[in-house]
């Protein structure tokens, strides 16, 4: 949901076996210093990741929103 008087930063993170860098990329996000009027937004993408980067995604469920493709979306 949009807040009023909020300006918004999205970034959009596509994932796939991203385990090994997952978790410092999105803690250099969650830890922006940002003026009071803004918001960061993490879209995040994950197409059918074999490692463990959606376990480490779910840890930052609060911080993220998660959109998961199976692999057989994509072939890889």
């Amino acid at each position: 949901m949009l807040k009023k008087n909020k300006e918004y930063i999205s970034v959009f993170i596509p994932t796939y076996n991203g385990e090994k860098y997952i978790a410092s990329t999105l803690e250099a996000l969650i830890n922006q210093k940002l003026p009071q009027n803004y918001i960061i937004e993490i879209l995040v993408t994950d197409s059918g990741s074999k490692d463990k980067t959606l376990d480490i995604l779910r840890t930052y469920k609060d911080y993220i929103i998660l959109n998961i493709i199976p692999n057989k979306d994509y072939g890889h």
